[in-house]
């Protein structure tokens, strides 16, 4: 999954995000992402090996210091300059909890304990805060949540610039490979908080649920009999964490 931050010849810029395994950058009113007054029109398409760009425009793109490559690559250029367009590419794949960024400074993680077990009031409270210093973005996401909101693209922009850490405290994402099906509580806001941010415990069941960056990490917490959620900038795959 990766975001695109895409600054036009006049200097405008706009950001893209996707959950899809191949976009297209074209002028074509069919492209993903559109690029008004070129003849351009590029594809990115991801696999498990990594990516590959390719070029398909009949006479060519005018792409400048990139050679376009049948083998894939494992990390996305950082930028490319695409007919005076500039596109940077920020790969959303989290990193692991301990190499994500430190621990939230001390007086907004006591209202972030607060909301841990899902006290809709301790999320407004703390929505409102953050609103007070300026930071109208993650207020925004905050009190969608308490609306019932769900990630959806428009609040994976907004989720772009947090990090693991913060996020496995305030989202609710819901709880795989439970083993009580569709008795399971649901979702990582009904746990109990551990002293890890990144590892809760179901009352109901009473397994060990992880809040995973990944899905190896995934299918080996489910083998050692827990249960798993996912940050939304997870890279999935059908099936992901059926037995191998």
């Amino acid at each position: 999954m990766f975001a695109l931050d895409i600054e036009s010849p006049d200097g405008t810029k706009r950001r893209f995000v996707t959950t899809a395994r191949a976009i297209s950058i074209g002028s074509g009113a069919t492209c993903d992402v559109t690029l008004p007054g070129t003849s351009a029109h590029i594809r990115i398409v991801l696999d498990q090996r990594g990516y590959t760009l390719e070029d398909l425009a009949p006479e060519g793109s005018e792409l400048e210091d990139h050679d376009f490559t049948e083998r894939p690559s494992a990390r996305l250029p950082q930028t490319l300059k695409l007919a005076g367009y500039t596109i940077a590419f920020i790969d959303l794949q989290p990193p692991l909890f301990e190499a994500s960024y430190g621990p939230i400074a001390r007086e907004e993680a006591v209202l972030v304990d607060g909301i841990v077990t899902g006290d809709t009031a301790s999320r407004v409270v703390y929505a409102d805060w953050l609103e007070e210093r300026g930071e109208v973005g993650r207020a925004a996401i905050v009190r969608e949540l308490v609306a019932g909101g769900r990630p959806d693209l428009e609040m994976l922009e907004r989720l772009v610039p947090t990090n693991v850490r913060w996020r496995a405290r305030v989202l609710e994402p819901a709880i795989e490979a439970c083993p009580r099906g569709a008795a399971c509580v649901g979702h990582w806001g009904k746990l109990e908080g551990c002293r890890r941010a990144d590892l809760r415990r179901c009352g109901a069941c009473t397994k060990l649920v992880l809040y995973c960056v990944n899905v190896p990490q995934a299918r080996a917490h489910v083998a050692a009999g827990g249960t798993v959620v996912f940050d939304p900038f997870v890279l999935r795959w059908p099936d992901d964490l059926s037995p191998r």
